[in-house]
């Protein structure tokens, strides 16, 4: 992981695991000719047990006799404005610091503490999340961000062979009381689920965990290889900020490489995936194969992809199209429920005979069968048509407000739910297609509610 002589910042927390790495590091640091820094990020989660935190690792620079960089931030007020769930705002948090501390100090690499334990976790997490390889291969022992290697040294190490090392050298770490609670989906993980599968059903979950991590690992770097002397060979770099690809020729790849062409496009312009889920891999294989010429895509970090009848196009969306990216087409969870800025649609499958002749304007049934899936919801746009309850032939959506004699204030609010082909079901709350109305051969009800958060 490391070449002699380097400059590595140690990530410290305070906590057992990155402990044990500084202290091992610092008995390797004659041998290996290291010169090592700390960087401590106080998150302000925990009130004073955040500033003991830090004191702590203040005091281990100083006993160590290694230079500190420590930095405070606010994270709970920054996952509310970037609307992160509070786990997600503290990585990205604390990786942008260890970012910002290497350049300052024209570090070489950037180590982390993260074990055989938290790797199980993650695989775990992910395949619950529906993760695909990339995701699956977990925690990389080492990869490259921004310039610099992140190394993780301890992710061959268990925790319970942290913890006895750490007693046998009697150093005394903080330990941090929410990872004790529940109320974290890592911690549930941890807590709950793994203790629940090695009790039950393999008592070396844990190993068989990490074990597949490594393999795929192993495979996805020879896979991502050759995935990206296709991309280089098939995409077409714009300019301003676009990459594209013939549609043909896109068509004519198996679906893995398209995934991985869509998902290089994605990386080159936004500069991450964190973002993205598989929801957004199944809209860019409905826009390909599906939607009609003229479709768009919106994706996480303001991506959009474009399809026209012989080109099929990533971008970076402008500044000023900001509002219009963050109400992009929204896949819908069925069953379940899908936010879409304050309102929430909420889908059931139901049998025939559960379904009732009289209900509100905010909720609607569907013939499930007649339906081309998957679906998903939007914003209105001009031009939008289709053919409304009790009659054969198509209007304009436009026309329809009229006649239903809808403020121009709401018509822009209004969400439409479209399927696959991109034909409309439902103007939510105003009026159903009677393409996709239910009969007496009716076998399966799709029910859709509108809600408001």
């Amino acid at each position: 992981m490391l070449k002699k002589n380097a400059r590595v910042l140690l990530c410290v927390s305070g906590g057992p695991d990155s402990v044990a790495m500084l202290s091992l590091f610092d008995a390797l640091k004659k041998d290996l000719s290291l010169e090592l820094f700390i960087a401590h990020l106080n998150h302000k989660l925990r009130g004073r047990d955040s500033d003991k935190d830090q004191a702590y690792v203040e005091n281990l620079a100083r006993r160590y006799k290694l230079p500190l960089i420590a930095a405070q931030e606010d994270v709970k007020r920054s996952a509310r404005a970037k609307r992160l769930s509070l786990e997600d705002a503290a990585r990205r948090a604390r990786y942008d610091f260890f970012l910002k501390s290497a350049k300052e100090l024209d570090i070489d690499s950037i180590a982390t503490a993260h074990t055989r334990d938290d790797q199980a976790e993650t695989v775990l997490m992910r395949l619950l999340r529906g993760s695909g390889l990339r995701g699956l291969k977990g925690i990389s022992p080492k990869r490259h961000m921004d310039g610099f290697l992140i190394v993780r040294p301890l992710i061959d190490i268990s925790r319970k062979e942290i913890e006895s090392y750490l007693r046998e050298k009697g150093i005394r770490p903080r330990i941090d009381a929410t990872n004790l609670k529940t109320d974290f989906f890592r911690n549930k993980v941890r807590l709950r689920l793994l203790p629940l599968l090695e009790r039950g059903y393999s008592p070396k979950i844990k190993e068989l965990l990490a074990s597949l991590a490594e393999l795929l690992d192993k495979d996805y770097e020879y896979i991502s290889v050759s995935q990206k002397s296709i991309f280089k060979r098939l995409a077409r770099l714009g300019r301003k900020g676009c990459v594209s690809f013939s549609l043909s020729v896109f068509k004519r790849q198996g679906i893995s490489v398209q995934r991985a062409l869509a998902r290089e496009s994605i990386r080159s312009l936004s500069g991450t995936l964190d973002s993205i889920e598989y929801r957004h891999w199944q809209e860019v294989e409905s826009l390909v194969n599906k939607r009609p010429a003229g479709s768009v895509v919106h994706l996480p970090g303001n991506i959009e992809a474009k399809k026209t009848k012989t080109v099929l196009a990533f971008a970076k969306v402008k500044e000023h199209r900001r509002k219009e990216q963050t109400h992009g087409p929204s896949l819908l969870n069925i069953p379940g429920t899908t936010d879409f800025g304050k309102k929430i649609l909420k889908a059931r499958v139901l049998s025939r005979c559960s379904c009732v002749s009289r209900h509100p304007k905010t909720v609607e049934y569907f013939d499930m069968d007649r339906l081309n899936l998957p679906l998903s919801m939007r914003l209105r746009r001009s031009g939008d048509m289709m053919v409304p309850l009790g009659m054969k032939g198509t209007k304009k959506v436009r026309d329809i407000f009229i006649d239903e004699k809808i403020p121009l204030s709401r018509r822009a609010s209004i969400l439409v739910v479209v399927s696959a082909c991109g034909n409309i079901l439902w103007l939510c709350g105003i009026k159903m297609s009677d393409r996709f109305k239910i009969n007496a051969r009716t076998k399966k009800i799709l029910r859709l509610e509108l809600l408001h958060k």
